[in-house]
């Protein structure tokens, strides 16, 4: 879970806060480990005493948060995790903890472990030795990613703005400077351990081996740096296609470089998830599941950047018989990707994603343009005492264009999200198709509720009503 747990035991007894939610973590890692009725309902008697003494750590440090109900915060969510994320009951914590730590820093912190309660807040785990350090200069770097998405995303939409094109390239130079710096890759090569036996062989051809790490937050820092490179790569991709004679001039890696760069951090993800075993813990697979996921655009630019690279060309790998054995080998390991990505969500209880919703998301967060299915406002809230994810379309798409045929916000509350993916949205908005299934059916389970079902496209059916309705479906 990472160094920070240490604070814990000293604070327990003369903490209630602590106390309490030290207690529910014990409880939640009981039902875990063995899923009994009796272990539910004493990790349920204890979640609702630990929930009422966070209130009233809330209600009592409401300008000046206090070091206790930090790691109270982070036990509670560790704890949700245990019990099961389908829920998104972890979700609330998480948003919580990172409203304290923008206040500040909290009153009576414990410097030695205070940076380490960063884990999976904003982006990776921070203590006061070598990782401090890497992990703010990582921190430096991935903080500034999304301003290089929407700047390249900026001179895709004004290619004759040669500022706009300058700037990008500019930014890209410089972000992929920081991350080529010796010390991440010293560090990483010092954290990681090889595992040389595993149990699928689908492409042990080509990772050879596991990868695993002695501590919580070297495996966080070293997913999340190959996570950035796979970004950046990304990102350079997007450019060298859109601005080819731009790209050509600058001081940015040749094509055949940085596409070596993004395949070889592909290559560090896919071990780890190798070496994960048969019953990783849910922490776990959530902070393998982001990074590997995101693996998953590595191999799809690979395959595209092989396919249109001409044999005889400056970037060919080499030989033809070279470039289509690299192509099998992007295409096997795309398709192993997204599979293990699947069962990552299966484990944790969560829908699966199609692999066309995967490749449109994953070309817009390197910068290509937002597809009209993203909605313009994600939310969360409670209703019934459950989680429900509200999705808002405003009246111009994501990309500030105006919705063809839309004037009005439209917005839908989405029951149980974790049964819910892109690939719905896409099919809605795109008119393809519809997720909707009849109530009963073994895949029912999420419910969806708009005020405007103009934007549910119901299937086959082709079913209508009327707008001023309210309209409520399962599938």
């Amino acid at each position: 879970m990472g160094d920070w747990v240490t604070s814990i035991p000293p604070r327990i007894g003369s903490s209630p806060v602590v106390t309490t939610a030290a207690e529910f973590l014990v409880h939640s890692f009981d039902c875990y480990a063995e899923d009994s009725h009796s272990n539910k309902i004493q990790a349920m008697q204890t979640k609702s005493k630990a929930l009422r003494e966070l209130q009233l750590s809330l209600l009592a440090s409401q300008k000046a948060p206090t070091y206790d109900l930090l790691l109270a915060t982070k036990m509670h969510y560790a704890s949700e995790v245990l019990l099961g994320v389908t829920n998104l009951h972890y979700a609330i914590h998480t948003l919580g903890l990172m409203d304290l730590l923008r206040c500040g820093v909290p009153s009576g912190a414990d410097e030695k472990y205070f940076w380490n309660i960063l884990d999976n807040t904003y982006i990776d785990d921070l203590s006061l030795d070598d990782r401090e350090f890497i992990g703010r200069a990582m921190m430096h770097v991935v903080v500034q990613c999304p301003r290089l998405t929407m700047s390249i995303r900026h001179a895709i939409r004004n290619p004759d703005d040669v500022d706009a094109v300058a700037s990008a390239v500019s930014h890209a130079e410089n972000l992929w400077r920081l991350t080529r710096q010796r010390h991440f890759v010293d560090y990483i090569n010092t954290s990681i351990k090889t595992v040389a036996s595993y149990d699928d062989n689908t492409v042990a051809d080509i990772l050879g081996h596991g990868i695993d790490f002695n501590l919580a937050q070297e495996m966080v820092i070293a997913t999340r740096y190959w996570l950035l490179q796979i970004f950046l790569c990304g990102t350079l991709d997007t450019l060298l296609r859109r601005f080819p004679i731009q790209f050509a001039l600058s001081l940015l890696p040749k094509p055949a470089a940085f596409h070596g760069v993004d395949v070889s951090a592909a290559i560090q993800l896919a071990r780890v998830v190798l070496a994960l075993g048969h019953n990783p813990s849910p922490l776990t697979l959530i902070r393998t599941h982001g990074p590997f996921s995101g693996s998953i655009g590595a191999w799809h630019r690979q395959v595209r950047y092989l396919s249109m690279t001409q044999p005889d060309s400056e970037d060919s790998t080499g030989s033809d018989t070279a470039r289509e054995e690299a192509l099998r080998t992007a295409l096997r390991m795309k398709r192993w990707v997204l599979d293990n990505c699947n069962v990552i969500l299966t484990r944790l209880h969560i829908t699966q994603v199609d692999e066309a919703a995967w490749m449109e998301a994953l070309d817009c967060m390197a910068g290509e343009e937002l597809p009209d299915w993203i909605p313009t406002k994600v939310s969360f809230g409670a209703e019934d005492g459950e989680i429900i994810m509200r999705l808002e379309y405003s009246g111009v798409t994501a990309n500030g264009d105006p919705r063809v045929g839309e004037s009005s916000t439209r917005v839908f509350n989405v029951k149980n999200p974790a049964q819910f993916g892109p690939q719905h949205l896409r099919e809605w908005v795109k008119g393809t198709g519809g997720p909707v299934i009849l109530k009963g059916s073994p895949e029912a389970g999420c419910v969806v509720e708009t005020a405007s079902p103009h934007w549910l496209c119901l299937g086959a059916e082709g079913a209508s009503y009327d707008s001023s309705e309210r309209v409520e479906r399962e599938f």
